[in-house]
């Protein structure tokens, strides 16, 4: 197995087992309610779901750099590229807003609490198209 080959299968093991857990996440969001007994466990669920998330999604920024190496950068040039690595960023900055959403959750019972509970599910099942439209750009290759 050369190079490209090895950094495809890290890239691709990263992206099912990383990221992969964003359905998850949304299942979760689900049966988050506000003042449910079961909240604290849901949200500590939620936010090692999210964590894992974050630390692939520098995984992934990696190895997708190692793979531009032996190609030159030819993939940069592709269109697919374009909107799938600003797809990627904003994956991230959702993510981001996920476990800030969580945080706010968590704490003492409050209207912010509720909202941050209510918006779980938005942002979760967001994630979950913006990976889904990433994947598709990225075995497509489109233009």
């Amino acid at each position: 197995m050369n190079w490209y080959q090895t950094g495809l299968a890290v890239h691709a093991l990263v992206a099912v087992l990383g990221i992969g857990p964003v359905l998850a996440i949304a299942l979760l969001a689900g049966e988050a309610r506000a003042g449910s007994d079961r909240l604290p466990a849901t949200l500590a669920s939620m936010a090692r779901l999210a964590r894992i998330t974050s630390i692939s999604l520098g995984l992934m920024l990696l190895s997708g750099i190692g793979l531009m190496i032996p190609t030159r950068g030819a993939y940069g040039a592709a269109w697919w590229f374009r909107i799938a690595f600003v797809l990627f960023l904003v994956l991230g900055f959702f993510n981001g807003q996920l476990q800030r959403a969580v945080r706010v959750a968590g704490g003492a019972a409050s209207d912010a609490s509720a909202r941050a509970v209510a918006r779980l599910s938005t942002l979760a099942w967001t994630m979950c198209g913006i990976v889904a439209v990433i994947v598709i750009l990225m075995a497509a290759k489109p233009f």
